[in-house]
């Protein structure tokens, strides 16, 4: 009996005299538990705020694209041609796709001028074109 006695007073002797040193260590877990919870919410802030931002990159992207279609789109029907009533083609992609307006007049005088060049020289044909019109 004065063995169990003798026991826990031991038990009450450690348990006084570590409470101290269990306290700081169950405080710093603590205080360790709330810093990995603080880095991990600064984390997911972070990550969401990357996220966000490639969201607006790609939106900004499609809004660009379509606004680039949009304005290659516009049929400016006030903007019309001198020599014909063609509307004018403002944009390097419409002027690629729509050849149609463009196209080369037959010129027999260039064909004469082609078919007579086998006879004429280098530099006859360049005088002929820079001197005598």
């Amino acid at each position: 009996m004065k063995e169990k006695l003798l026991e826990s007073d031991v038990l009450e002797e450690y348990r006084k005299t570590h409470k101290k040193n269990y306290e700081q260590r169950i405080l710093e877990e603590n205080e360790l538990i709330e810093k990995r919870k603080t880095e991990d919410m600064i984390n997911e802030i972070i990550k969401n705020e990357k996220v966000y931002k490639q969201l607006q990159v790609e939106k900004d992207r499609e809004y660009s694209i379509q606004y680039y279609n949009e304005i290659n789109n516009i049929q400016r029907s006030n903007t019309l041609n001198g020599d014909s009533d063609l509307p004018i083609l403002n944009s390097y992609t419409e002027r690629l796709i729509n050849t149609p307006y463009h196209a080369y007049m037959q010129n027999d005088t260039t064909n004469t001028r082609n078919n007579d060049s086998y006879a004429s020289s280098f530099s006859q044909r360049m005088g002929d074109f820079f001197f005598r019109k």
